[in-house]
């Protein structure tokens, strides 16, 4: 994985695109795609099994990943409901964004996408560049000018591909057990009374993880995070007048 994130790089990254913010981001969106192509299998027929893997990657990684119509960021970001299809069933949806915004918020502030701290009037979240173009809208700290890459989707992506790699482990234990070498679940459920079954139990602690994990990964998708590192609006003449001083310190040209 190391070594195919480290040739991605060499025929994709640019000069604003650090090697290792590169190979987080590729690395997760391999997390991902692995995680469906684990799960996909045990829940459909070998014979079909190549054509319905590359239709859903094709399909949810192409459309639903915020870059194409009909679903784009600003769609993304405004649908909490698509924003939870987009996060958990496209597996390109938060690299592409991620190696977008890393690259765009060095750029210097006159390009609309970082904002320096003093503009405390300026409103980036209605006619800031990262706004209109409706990317990294959960992100406060987005707005800041870095160079070390943007990491936001970083833990989204990985509760994604850990929810569904464990609902890949239920499925691995309900379906094809004939070939097994074991009884079905409803027989193993009906042959003891509930309160004495321990499948019955199994199966409880099983689905109320998935809701966990799928109700944690769904928080990390649409929760906001980050603080812009504006300064706070002066609240007296004083305190305005400190700060237009410091602004025009720092934009006068030096003797």
């Amino acid at each position: 994985m190391l070594a195919a994130a480290g040739c991605a790089y060499w025929l994709r990254g640019s000069l604003l695109s650090l090697w290792y913010a590169f190979q987080v981001h590729f690395m997760m969106f391999m997390w991902l795609l692995v995680s469906w192509s684990l799960f996909i299998p045990l829940v459909v027929s070998q014979s079909s099994v190549v054509s319905i893997v590359g239709f859903f990657i094709a399909l949810f990684g192409m459309l639903f990943c915020g870059v194409l119509s009909p679903v784009q960021y600003e769609d993304i970001y405004n649908n909490h409901g698509l924003a939870l299809l987009s996060g958990i069933m496209s597996v390109s949806r938060y690299f592409i964004e991620s190696l977008t915004v890393q690259e765009l918020r060095y750029l210097p502030e006159q390009s609309g996408f970082s904002v320096h701290p003093t503009s405390v009037y300026f409103p980036y979240n209605q006619t800031g560049s990262f706004a209109i173009r409706g990317l990294a809208q959960n992100d406060l700290s987005v707005i800041r000018r870095t160079r070390d890459g943007w990491y936001w989707g970083v833990l989204p992506a990985f509760m994604v591909g850990l929810s569904v790699r464990f609902l890949g482990l239920g499925a691995l234990h309900a379906f094809d057990r004939s070939r097994q070498n074991k009884k079905s679940l409803w027989f193993e459920l009906m042959k003891d009374p509930l309160y004495r079954n321990r499948t019955f139990y199994y199966m409880i602690a099983y689905l109320v993880m998935v809701v966990v994990l799928f109700g944690a990964s769904g928080w990390f998708i649409l929760s906001i995070t980050g603080e812009t590192g504006i300064d706070a609006k002066p609240e007296d003449p004083d305190a305005m007048a400190s700060l237009a001083n410091k602004t025009l310190e720092m934009i006068s040209p030096v003797d």
